[in-house]
């Protein structure tokens, strides 16, 4: 089963780790369960990443593929905090090789896909890659790596606000995004809630603007994403639909954070906390949805035609 597991099924551990922040204030057991889930699944990851590692260099000539194993080193990161507790040295060991092996990453992927310049490469992937190091902004205040947490998020939204037209013209103009890859059309809301999460996170003072820039953004492409939530989920299995989980898990949390902000500002919105309640519901399904679509397959391989 271990030779089976997909690359991208590092997204599904991704997001599974993070609703367990996201369902936190619920409770904190439930927190660990979930937890625990990802933990089974990421060590599973790990063992068919050293079983593959001689032909991992190859699968990464895929650029969906690429982009989304950047989701591998973002897991690291979150894992770090569910581990926090009970080794605080070991757990700032592993978040910091998650830190690297990002960063690394995204010089290899820049090196051998972005350097290419071919439209055809491009997918909504490239975020994870580029933005996706933001993670540690969310996660870097549990280990007090304050000038780490923030160089990510200026990284990560200068990054962003250099793809957004660049993917926007790949998509909506290029057009021709393959059935397999389809599911990722779903990422264009991860990085605005990463980002938002991350600039919550990471910094004690906030712009009031930048704040509203990066709640209007991501809500504009998480409108769009649920609108091709529909079409996703009428596919087969692809090893893609993880990329429903952690984007809607992210900018859930993204808008939570934001709404404790405001409130505390004098700033309240109303019905903001209803709309929260909602997403959150999508991101409990998106999650369990690609969850129960990875058992299926791992269990059950299809026959050979």
């Amino acid at each position: 089963m271990i030779k089976r597991i997909p690359l991208p099924m590092a997204g599904l551990i991704l997001g599974i780790f993070a609703l367990g922040n996201l369902l936190a204030g619920y409770s904190a057991s439930l927190r660990l369960m979930i937890g625990a889930v990802g933990a089974v699944l990421y060590i599973l990851y790990v063992a068919r990443v050293v079983v593959g590692a001689a032909k991992l260099t190859e699968e990464l000539k895929n650029p969906v593929v690429a982009g989304v194993f950047a989701t591998f080193p973002m897991a690291t990161m979150l894992l770090a905090t569910y581990l926090k507790p009970y080794a605080g040295g070991v757990a700032y060991a592993v978040w910091l090789i998650g830190v690297i092996l990002h960063a690394v990453l995204i010089i290899w992927f820049s090196v051998n896909i972005a350097a290419k310049r071919d439209i055809k490469t491009v997918f909504t992937t490239w975020f994870i890659m580029y933005v996706g190091i933001v993670v540690a902004s969310v996660s870097g205040g549990a280990f007090e790596a304050k000038a780490i947490a923030q160089n990510a998020f200026w990284f990560g939204l200068a990054a962003y606000v250099i793809l957004i037209p660049i993917v926007c013209y790949r998509v909506f103009m290029v057009k021709g995004i393959p059935e397999p890859a389809f599911a990722t059309l779903a990422v264009f809301t991860a990085p605005g809630g990463l980002l938002l999460a991350g600039y919550m996170s990471a910094f004690e003072i906030k712009s009031t603007a930048l704040v509203l820039f990066l709640t209007i953004v991501p809500g504009i492409f998480y409108i769009y994403s649920l609108i091709q939530l529909p079409k996703i989920l009428k596919l087969k299995f692809y090893p893609s639909i993880s990329a429903i989980t952690f984007p809607t898990v992210i900018t859930a949390i993204g808008f939570k954070m934001t709404n404790g902000y405001l409130a505390n500002s004098g700033m309240s919105i109303a019905g903001l906390p209803i709309l929260i309640k909602v997403m959150e519901a999508v991101a409990v399904f998106c999650v369990l949805f690609a969850l129960v679509k990875y058992v299926r397959f791992l269990l059950n391989p299809p026959m050979p035609q």
